[in-house]
This record gives structure tokens, C-alpha cells and sequence, in this order.
């Protein structure tokens, strides 16, 4: 049996935690336990491990905390970064599972090379799983053409990391009977995918419509009535804390009303972290640390950013909780209130310390890089190009008009 963590330790095909408090995302119970990897999957969790193997690694985590990875339900790898360094930067704050929603690549790449892509992300430490876009562009004849058909998503269906289909932005095409969008949804109903829902501003009305056609969840409740309202017609509802919108303050109410009840489908999600506030303010740690402060117990801030996302995506069988049979993604955290991990382990292997990456970063793949065909390639700029000639230079020229 060896002590301590190495670079041997690392790996190692077997090891053990003990002296740790196992956070039971399950029953919500923490228990004094020690846990048995072998392999990639945990063999064994319970009072006492018993003899080890002379080959055994033995890390004894001095009663600190063991926690499932964390899991962003709603991320963005590929908006701001290559979904292969953005991998390697969360894992380092504990976030070892992600679902990306995936359309920003697709667009720009086109079908095949996203899903040449999404072949090599399948190979990460980090449990990667995405979306494809059932609307690209979201308003076809205004914006360009069609980007993805019914065959291309075939295609992504195959892949056992493409989950779903990616936000529905133009949802108004669905309320309206858009033959093509609702053909997509039902194709992906069809082959046991869901379909996350982008619903900002829908009343009850079109909320129960769009559950009808096939809309599964929802990452944009602005206030805890939104979330309420979706919960309530049985859409799973994520809790937005990310760059882009930082709404728990007001979404937390919605916890603290359900929570001597059930609070299971909701989750916590990014949905997109530039990377100063990446590296400033972390990533899914950040985002469960501002939910204990905003009144959510941690236990519950913990399990909507592990067992609840694991089952609303299917994977519960090999993610989200410490328990046998379960893919080795653990946490080793000294604070619940502030669960930074000072120890990270993914699929059976130690790939974090301290904030730090052990190993060789994850660059993309040769054959990946300069790929693609992206829709709007614009040569031989010059100022004249934005000019909009008028009589009248005081007329008002229209640029946007949304559809009604």
C-alpha cells in the first residue's frame, strides 16, 4: 500500500480515499467513509475498506470533505474558448462533467467537422457531452441558409455524447406551427434525445405549448415566478449564474419556497463564464458557493450541480454521485460553504491539484484545427460597406425588425 499523492499516485489503477466525510448526494447524509477506486469506476464505499492490495495508492484526505465532480448542465466550452482548453480550465476548479449546448461551433464549422470534433472530445478526462442545433440559423431566409439538415442530425444522433438538441431560441417558430423546426423535435424525441428550451419571456400559455411539441428545459427564468412557473409544467429548470446573467440572488427564493418538498429537477448552470471571471471567480465552485450565500442549504446547492443534472441527462447510472459502479469523478474540498477542490479526480485519475493541472493540456487535435467551412466569410472590407444610402440624413434607417 502506498501513502500520499505522486505522480505515481496518479497513476496508479487503483486507490483509495480514507479518513474522508463522503457528501451522499443520494440520501443527503454526510458519512465518515472510505472510498476504493479501480480504474475508471469506484468499486467500493463504505465504513471500511478492509486489506488493500500492495499496489493500492492510500490517500488519506485528513477528514476533509469527498464530493462528486461537478456537473454544468448549461455550458458554453466552445463561445469564448476550444472546447479542449476550456475543459482542462474547469476541471481544475472540480467541474469534471459538462453538457456544452453547442451551437456556436456547430454554426461556424459546419456538421461534419463538428461532429469529427465531438469524436475527440469523447477521449477527455472531463465527462464531455453536447448539443446540436435542431435551428441554424434560428430564422432561416432572414439570417442565411439552413446550416444543419435532417440528415446531419441523424448523423449527431449516433454519437452517444450528443444528448440533445440545443436551445430552441426561436421558440415563436414553434408556437407558430414551423413545420421543419417541429419535424426536428419529434425526430429527436424519436431517437430518445431531449430538447433544451430557451423560453425568456414565454407566458403559461406558450410554456405549455412548447412542452407539448417537446421542450424538456428551461435556462432562462429570470425571476423565481419563471422558475416556479416551468417547474410546475414539468420542465426541468436550471439556475443561471454565469457572466453573461448573474440571477441567483432573485432565483433562490424559488429554491427556499419548494424545498421541504422537491427540488430534484432543479439545477445550477453557467451558461457561459468569460475567462477573466473564469479565472477570477472559478466555475461551477463559484457558481455553488454564490448559491450557499444566497440561503440554499449546501447540501442541496451541491446535488443541483451533480445528481440532478446526471438524471435529467440519463447519466445517473455512471455520473453524479459517489457510489459503486459509478465513473471515478472526485472531489476532495476542506470547505461545503466554499467547495473549491484542492484535489480533483476524473475517470480514476488525480488531474488537479491545488488549482493546478497535472499532466499535458489538452490542445485540439491536429486533424481539427483549421477545419471547416464557417457561413459568413466577408472579403475586401472597407468603410463603404456599412454605409446605407438616403436622401435624408436625418431619416431613421430600420437595421433589426424582430419577428411578431
Amino acid at each position: 500500500m502506498k501513502n500520499g499523492i505522486s505522480d505515481e499516485t496518479s497513476m496508479t489503477t487503483q486507490v483509495c480515499f480514507v479518513n474522508g466525510r463522503v457528501v451522499n448526494v443520494y440520501s443527503g447524509e454526510i458519512l465518515k467513509q472510505e472510498v476504493k477506486i479501480s480504474g475508471d469506476r469506484i468499486g467500493y464505499v463504505g465504513p471500511s475498506i478492509g486489506a488493500l492490495d500492495e499496489d493500492t495508492a492510500c490517500i488519506d484526505v485528513k477528514g476533509a470533505y469527498l464530493l462528486p465532480g461537478y456537473f454544468d448542465a448549461h455550458a458554453h466550452a466552445d463561445l469564448f474558448y476550444n472546447p479542449f482548453s476550456y475543459a482542462d480550465a474547469v476541471l481544475t476548479r472540480g467541474t469534471t462533467t459538462l453538457f456544452n449546448d453547442g451551437h456556436d461551433l456547430a454554426n461556424a464549422v459546419g456538421a461534419d467537422p463538428f461532429l469529427k470534433i465531438v469524436r475527440h472530445l469523447e477521449e477527455l478526462d472531463l465527462s464531455f457531452y453536447t448539443g446540436v442545433p435542431a435551428a441554424s440559423p434560428p430564422y432561416p431566409g432572414i439570417e442565411g441558409d439552413e446550416i444543419w439538415s435532417e440528415k446531419n442530425l441523424e448523423q449527431a444522433f449516433e454519437r452517444e455524447n450528443v444528448l440533445s438538441l440545443s436551445e430552441i431560441t426561436p421558440y415563436m417558430r414553434l408556437i407558430q406551427g414551423d413545420a421543419v423546426l417541429k419535424n426536428r423535435l419529434a425526430l429527436a424525441r424519436k431517437r430518445g434525445k431531449l430538447v433544451e428550451g430557451h423560453t425568456t419571456g414565454a407566458n403559461l400559455e406558450k410554456l405549455n405549448a412548447l412542452a407539448v411539441l417537446g421542450i424538456t428545459s428551461c435556462h432562462e427564468s429570470l425571476t423565481a415566478e419563471d422558475a416556479l412557473n416551468r417547474l410546475r409544467l414539468g420542465y426541468y429548470v436550471m439556475l443561471r449564474q454565469g457572466s453573461i446573467r448573474r440571477e441567483l440572488p432573485r432565483l433562490a427564493e424559488a429554491v427556499r419556497q419548494i424545498q421541504h418538498f422537491d427540488t430534484s429537477r432543479l439545477m445550477l448552470v453557467t451558461d457561459g463564464i468569460f475567462p477573466d471571471h473564469l479565472v477570477s471567480w472559478g466555475n461551477m465552485d463559484w457558481v455553488i458557493t454564490e448559491a450557499i450565500n444566497n440561503g440554499i442549504d449546501p447540501i442541496r446547492a451541491i446535488q443541483m450541480a451533480t445528481i440532478n443534472p446526471a438524471r435529467y441527462f440519463r447519466l445517473d447510472r455512471h455520473i453524479g454521485g459517489i457510489a459503486p459502479g459509478r465513473l471515478a469523478h472526485v472531489l476532495v474540498v476542506d470547505n461545503l460553504e466554499s467547495p473549491t477542490p484542492r484535489l480533483v479526480m476524473a475517470r480514476g485519475k488525480i488531474v488537479a491539484q491545488s488549482g493546478k493541472l497535472l499532466g499535458t493540456p489538452s490542445g485540439p487535435p491536429a486533424d481539427c484545427q483549421g477545419m471547416g467551412n464557417r457561413p459568413f466569410q466577408i472579403t475586401g472590407m472597407s468603410p463603404g460597406m456599412f454605409e446605407i444610402p438616403c436622401r435624408d440624413t436625418t431619416q431613421n434607417v430600420p437595421v433589426i425588425r424582430p419577428p411578431s
